[in-house]
């Protein structure tokens, strides 16, 4: 295995007698192999001085995880904020449409489906066109 990350971590491990971290492997598209590794020094008596042991752990499936959750609540309140965004367009260009519409065509249409942009108050009036 080379990494410089692992072999800064090993370094650590010798210098402060344990360290943990979480280390990207191997860069490539679709195939980032990621590691949890935590060491410490070990008994100098039984496996002579400078030893250091590592428990390693893949979590590639984990860092995926997590990347398409970020993913995902992106594309959600993107996705929220759209329909609404539409609506109030197309209400907005009925209410203008509203003035070149025949009399036959227009009757029973409301007047203003919204508020001009800028004219919500904080007051309990409701609006009235």
């Amino acid at each position: 295995m080379r990494s410089a990350d692992f072999i800064e971590l090993i370094r650590q491990v010798r210098r402060e007698g344990r360290a943990g971290e979480t280390i990207l492997l191997h860069r490539a598209p679709l195939a980032d192999a990621w590691i949890q590794a935590a060491g410490a020094r070990t008994d100098p008596e039984a496996f002579g001085e400078g030893a250091v042991i590592f428990v390693l752990a893949e979590v590639t499936a984990l860092k995926r995880l997590q990347a398409m959750e970020r993913e995902f609540v992106t594309n959600v309140s993107h996705d929220l904020r759209t329909p609404v965004t539409i609506l109030r367009g197309y209400a907005e260009t009925l209410a203008d449409d509203q003035a070149t519409m025949s009399q036959k065509t227009g009757r029973g249409s409301p007047k203003k489906l919204f508020p001009p942009s800028g004219a919500y108050r904080a007051s309990s009036k409701a609006y009235s066109p």
